[in-house]
């Protein structure tokens, strides 16, 4: 798990980058340019709250509706990061 603004590899060697953190409301994510990837967003109960499939190498996450908190992204669940919506 990352923490803050991330990189991190998934388990295919593919790197994924998350920013800004902590946000007011957009999250981009940055994947790799060829497959598609899923993107999954939990509450601090582990709930999940959005899900979505991405195919572009830039994906941005609207999360304006959200309350301020903290929240979990996991990209292909494998690869998770914590995210700070303010």
């Amino acid at each position: 798990m990352v923490t803050g603004t991330g990189i991190a590899d998934g388990p295919s060697g593919a790197v994924y980058h998350v920013a800004p953190n902590p946000t007011t409301g957009l999250i981009v994510v940055h994947g790799p340019a060829l497959g598609s990837y899923r993107i999954e967003l939990f509450n601090t109960i582990g709930s999940i709250i959005h899900a979505e499939w991405s195919t572009s190498e830039r994906h941005e996450l609207h999360i304006e509706r959200l309350p301020a908190g903290i929240y979990w992204l996991r990209i292909n669940e494998a690869v998770g990061f914590k995210v700070i919506k303010q």
